[in-house]
């Protein structure tokens, strides 16, 4: 059950992260500056923000989610 819950938040992080950029390049039309993001230096607006943080967390929830099913539950 938890493998199941584990590649869901994973998904669904890689999923809200590639709308956020696409919500940019919509805006831009900028493809070079994509890889940008990595080291914070793309100017998102709010929408693109907000998607970009809540992928954000939802691949750090699964990434504890799996740390947590290896150790504990192993």
């Amino acid at each position: 059950m938890m493998t199941v819950i584990e590649y869901a938040l994973v998904l669904s992080g890689v999923i809200t992260v590639c709308t956020s950029l696409f919500y940019y390049y919509r805006r831009t039309g900028d493809k070079f500056r994509i890889g940008q993001l990595l080291r914070g230096r793309l100017e998102l607006d709010g929408r693109e923000f907000l998607f970009n943080r809540i992928g954000l967390y939802l691949l750090a929830m699964g990434v504890m989610i799996r740390y947590v099913n290896q150790i504990f539950l192993g």
